[in-house]
């Protein structure tokens, strides 16, 4: 069961580690800091502990929930975790196709549902939703997804392959020198205890990440860091020096020039979308496709469809959950069907569908950060295609389809 404790172990690490993650762009600011103050190291040692025992075949899925908490930006965990867990899928003798779509899935999993990813708020926003009620909402078709991509992966995993011991050794040997160069005491994890006392109390977004990084600095400028290196860490990312390659292959990273490439086709994509969204092109296509929709099953059906023709047509996540929670809210309100099930909608099929377009920024981080091109990791990227499958059975079956006038009555309105 090795491929499913991996992509546990990517799910519960995509809602602890997003804790120090925000957007993009506070991501790879923040991630210089971060693996100046030891927070990273600290957290690598912490996985790469447990999936050594899962390589062992001792470690039970419960020892990878020591990683939960409350999550953030995917990109964020691809450029760390993911990064691990492919060598450690590679110890374990799948290929790498199939660790990268369990990664994929898991890191996915919890941008989704984090109520501080970028994503998630944006989503939440333009279908004036609050953001609790948003990720509730959520929850009626991504559980039974992840039940299944449970299930799928079990059954993936009874096909073990070979059992690499020599990657294994290479993996303690990091985790070796990780011990002997970094001060891994218990004051790194305040940022993400922070982060979850903060984010339970529903505190605002940007006050909470900012709470977190300064907690962060701080701890770095403790442990000996000078504010020229955070600063300098901020912008270009962290540079390990320790005795070992591989560690400082894993750990140097970060920074906000590192996304520069992908910023740049974000820009492109979404400068592509906004001449199709002024041009009405978008505008055109939206109104044939919500055509007879009245009904809960054509809804749904329309959005996703909505979405999927953004994402194929500009690969942009961001316009394939903006423009269909825009377009749509009035005929959603004139079906008495409650905006959440329009912002869910816009997250099924919009946020999980986006790294399944080998043309997106999101697939192209992937295949620069893992190696592996979308094509490839597709098959195995079960959360992401099969969320949206049950956004139709909960709109045939009318679970979880809320109404207005419910609403209304319930808030004795």
């Amino acid at each position: 069961m090795g491929l499913m404790h991996l992509y546990s172990a990517c799910i519960a690490d995509s809602l602890w580690h997003s804790l120090r993650c925000g957007s993009s762009a506070d991501t790879s600011a923040a991630g210089g800091c971060y693996a100046g103050g030891n927070h990273v190291p600290a957290h690598w040692l912490s996985l790469g502990r447990t999936a050594g025992r899962y390589a062992g075949g001792c470690g039970p899925d419960s020892d990878c929930c020591c990683h939960f908490n409350a999550g953030g930006d995917d990109n964020c965990r691809l450029g760390t975790v993911g990064v691990a867990l492919l060598g450690v899928g590679n110890a374990l003798g799948y290929a790498p196709a199939v660790t990268v779509g369990a990664i994929v899935s898991g890191a996915y999993f919890g941008d989704k549902m984090s109520p501080v990813s970028d994503s998630t708020n944006i989503a939440a926003t333009v279908c004036e939703v609050p953001l609790f009620e948003h990720i509730v909402s959520m929850l009626w078709t991504t559980v039974p997804a992840f039940i299944v991509s449970i299930v799928f992966f079990v059954f993936l995993g009874t096909s073990h392959a070979t059992f690499d011991a020599e990657y294994m050794a290479k993996i303690n040997q990091i985790l070796t020198a990780l011990e002997a160069n970094f001060n891994l005491s218990v004051l790194v994890f305040i940022p993400p205890l922070l982060m979850f006392v903060l984010a339970y109390k529903k505190l605002p977004v940007l006050p909470v990440m900012a709470v977190c990084l300064v907690s962060a600095l701080l701890i770095a400028l403790a442990e000996g860091a000078t504010i020229a290196s955070l600063a300098k860490q901020l912008t270009f990312g962290y540079k390990a020096a320790t005795n070992s390659p591989e560690l400082n292959k894993l750990l140097s990273r970060g920074g906000l020039m590192s996304i520069m490439v992908t910023i740049l086709l974000l820009s492109c994509g979404m400068a592509f979308g906004g001449i199709l969204e002024k041009a009405r092109v978008l505008e055109v296509l939206l109104d044939a496709i919500l055509k007879g929709a009245y009904s809960a099953v054509r809804l749904v059906s329309a959005t996703l469809f909505a979405a999927y023709v953004i994402l194929l047509g500009t690969g942009s996540q961001i316009l394939a959950v903006v423009v269909p929670g825009r377009a749509f809210a009035d005929s959603y309100k004139q079906a008495d069907i409650s905006l959440r099930v329009l912002s869910r909608t816009c997250e099924d099929s919009g946020t999980l569908g986006c790294p399944l377009v080998p043309w997106s920024v999101h697939a192209f981080y992937i295949l620069g950060v893992l190696g592996v091109s979308a094509v490839d990791f597709f098959p195995y990227a079960i959360l992401n295609w099969i969320v949206p499958l049950f956004s139709i059975i909960c709109a045939v079956t009318g679970l979880g389809i809320k109404r207005i006038s419910a609403s209304r009555i319930e808030k004795g309105e």
